[in-house]
């Protein structure tokens, strides 16, 4: 059982960090670099103004839009590719020239097979995530334990029957950790794609927008916010994972 004053740790860290900031800060003459509790300050003032939340709102749609097709198309691929070895010997190289493929490279790629709209920052992104899944999914139901595929053999289960009831929750601790990145993935593809395949809205576009103002506090501040929503969102992913998944590691 951990000791109550444990669970202070994490806040005890993030003090640290902002104690050793703005030491930095008060003894560096960089107009770069601004107090930490001023940044602090900058972005709460930005979170009253709607055109932030509009921009926050619009990263989410293109982070949760992207993850939906990733999962619709990579885990019923990694799936038959975990399941027929011949199929997975086929395309084993495909798969592994595409992953190797750094996301930002895309981009050009994109914007001018699809122009400067949501399909440019989606699209990459549902790419990237796909790959993680794929492999997170492949790799789970290949190692599935042979005694209880045996056991389905005897039982006489069709191959349906055997994914649903054996494969997929055996695989489901992969799909999960391949998920857990794809999300971290696609928070950093969306944001990079805002920069630099142009947008109206999207935490990316107001970084570089503050970035060439030399509104340097509210850039900082921007930055902290988009650590902030990936935070977010894999605590309440691993919240929703310890809760569904619980059989993991059993």
């Amino acid at each position: 059982m951990k000791h109550p004053l444990r669970t202070l740790f994490p806040l005890l860290g993030v003090c640290i960090i902002l104690l050793v900031w703005h030491l930095i800060f008060l003894f560096s003459d960089s107009l770069f670099l601004p107090s930490p509790f001023d940044v602090i300050k900058t972005l709460g003032l930005l979170l009253t103004q709607e055109q932030i939340l509009k921009d926050m709102l619009a990263t989410l749609g293109r982070i949760f839009v992207s993850l939906a097709l990733a999962i619709s198309i990579a885990i019923p691929l990694g799936l038959i590719l975990g399941m027929y070895s011949k199929i997975y010997d086929l395309f084993a190289f495909v798969i592994d020239f595409l992953r190797s493929i750094p996301p930002p490279t895309l981009f050009p790629l994109f914007m001018v097979l699809i122009g400067l709209g949501n399909a440019a920052k989606i699209i990459p992104t549902a790419l990237t995530c796909s790959f993680y899944l794929l492999i997170n999914t492949m790799y789970g139901v290949r190692n599935v334990k042979k005694l209880r595929i045996r056991v389905g053999q005897i039982w006489g289960l069709s191959k349906l029957k055997m994914m649903v009831h054996i494969l997929i929750p055996e695989a489901a601790p992969y799909i999960a950790a391949g998920l857990r990145l794809a999300i971290s993935i696609s928070i950093i593809v969306v944001i990079l794609s805002e920069m630099f395949a142009g947008t109206t809205f999207g935490i990316g576009q107001r970084i570089l927008y503050f970035q060439l103002l030399y509104d340097i506090p509210e850039m900082y501040a921007m930055i902290l916010l988009a650590g902030l929503l990936g935070y977010t969102l894999n605590t309440l992913y691993l919240a929703l994972e310890h809760r569904f998944i619980h059989w993991s590691g059993k």
